[in-house]
């Protein structure tokens, strides 16, 4: 049976590359190609971070304004009597509001506070790079880990929060490295890491060798480039997600807000303002569903885009979104 097309071509070119480098004329050809291959490579890496770090610091602050407007929501349920056991809106059935789940993102709220406080909600703490990709890990309490009263250990966010940092003096370099540490990016060389290499002094054998080296590590930084280009489509797909859904949660908490001035008991509630209550409470799930979802799994040196548990809360609260925000991730 002949070999598929593909296939030949593939092993014919491969071994003509090959033959290309061992018939140069010169190891400084080879040297030269090399890093010229490897500076391409290291430019379009840095380029696909330039696009990525506004699209970190927009979702980062998104999840804090969140985090921090589920205040003016349970003060409206703090005033609000003979409320249902539940919410459900279309498909979106039970949501509960259970007593520990609200002191839970109330905890979140003051943690949010405290970091606004502490000048943390700004680029360049890398608060906001953790919080953009992993944002249920730094809000997760271990119900396993509790202290010797029994008392729940502080999240992450509630450990880091308090601690002041004057975010003026740091930049995107910080978040970079937040960024580099949770996706497991490649180590980069700069320009000096080529100053002493004396091309002209190499036997061929050498220049090849100096040749699969450094092309294993444009190969790394492409594969990283590669990485953080889904990245961005995971985090644009989450923004444009997060905004609409956040849009009409704030238009019904600012609606329950004037509703409760005038009555308060869920009993007399029009159905249309109760309808209107339940679609509050279940878009606020929603977000809380997308916000604390991780964008990012990370196990030991292994990094991924945590597709499927990302496509799984779309499928959802896809029916949530207005007509003109549909799906298209």
């Amino acid at each position: 049976m002949p070999l598929p097309l593909a296939i030949w071509a593939a092993a014919g070119l491969g071994a003509a590359g090959v033959g290309l480098y061992k018939n140069m004329t010169n190891a400084k050809a080879i040297v030269k190609e090399t890093i010229s291959r490897y500076t391409e490579e290291r430019y379009k890496f840095y380029k696909q971070e330039e696009k990525l770090m506004p699209l970190i610091s927009e979702l980062g602050l998104l999840k804090l304004a969140l985090w921090k407007s589920y205040g003016r929501m349970f003060a409206v349920l703090d005033v609000i009597e003979n409320q249902p056991g539940h919410y459900s809106f279309r498909n979106h059935m039970d949501v509960h509001m259970f007593p520990a789940a609200v002191r839970k993102l109330k905890k979140i709220g003051l943690a949010v506070e405290a970091a606004h406080q502490n000048k943390l909600d700004k680029i360049g703490t890398g608060l906001l790079t953790a919080i953009a990709l992993h944002g249920g890990a730094v809000n997760s309490y271990n119900e396993d880990r509790k202290d010797l009263q029994g008392k729940e250990e502080p999240t992450i966010l509630e450990k880091i929060s308090v601690v002041p940092m004057d975010s003026d003096e740091y930049g995107e370099l910080e978040e970079l490295a937040v960024l580099k540490a949770l996706m497991n990016l490649p180590a980069i060389l700069g320009d000096e890491a080529f100053e002493e290499v004396e091309a002209e002094k190499m036997t061929k054998e050498e220049a090849i060798k100096f040749k699969h080296k450094i092309d294993n590590r444009s190969l790394n930084l492409a594969d990283g480039s590669g990485k953080l280009q889904r990245l961005h489509d995971v985090l644009a797909s989450t923004i444009r997600i997060m905004k609409a859904l956040n849009k009409q949660y704030l238009e019904q908490v600012a609606y329950m807000e004037k509703l409760v001035k005038v009555r308060t008991d869920y009993k007399e509630f029009s159905l249309e303002e109760k309808d209107n209550l339940n679609f509050g409470i279940v878009l606020g799930h929603a977000l809380r569903q997308v916000a604390k979802t991780d964008l990012v799994l990370k196990n030991g040196d292994v990094s991924v885009i945590n597709n499927a548990e990302i496509y799984a809360v779309y499928d959802e609260i896809h029916d949530l979104l207005p007509a003109e925000e549909p799906l298209n991730c």
